[in-house]
């Protein structure tokens, strides 16, 4: 999953009750959608007022405080391995979230992939190895490998 909608996609795996899902490769990860209204609003130097009437609108959409779509409360299941990969030159998403994830949900940063910026990771060379790696079937203890 990459950046804003791998908290989507996060959530859908924490809330499914019968996962199967063994990895989860997130590509440039944002850690919260407060976190990247916030960025969002600073560079454009929104006054904070306005931006409090945002997240209002918002959780009156969706039914949720803006709270809940943090990948780092969501519940994701311990079970399932989670390998990040980030840009540390992201313009759009600092590689700072991908390292309050990690610290959260137990996750490591295995690579940087440097010169990708925030788009060009998603078709990456280093992108296309981790995804093939998390596809990898494991050995069951019945000696049988399973995906």
């Amino acid at each position: 999953a990459h950046s804003l909608a791998l908290i989507a996609a996060v959530s859908a795996v924490a809330r499914s009750d019968a996962t199967k899902m063994r990895n989860v490769l997130l590509l440039a990860p944002t850690c919260s959608v407060s976190g990247v209204l916030d960025r969002w609003a600073s560079q454009r130097r929104l006054p904070r007022g306005l931006v409090m009437q945002i997240y209002r609108q918002l959780e009156r959409r969706d039914g949720l405080l803006m709270s809940y779509w943090d990948i780092r409360t969501l519940g994701l299941p311990t079970s399932v391995q989670v390998r990040i990969l980030h840009d540390p030159t992201d313009e759009w998403v600092p590689l700072s979230d991908s390292y309050l994830i990690a610290a959260d949900i137990s996750a490591e940063v295995h690579e940087t992939v440097a010169g990708t910026g925030h788009h060009k990771i998603v078709g990456s060379d280093e992108m296309r190895a981790a995804l093939t790696a998390c596809l990898q079937p494991v050995a069951s203890h019945r000696g049988r490998a399973h995906g």
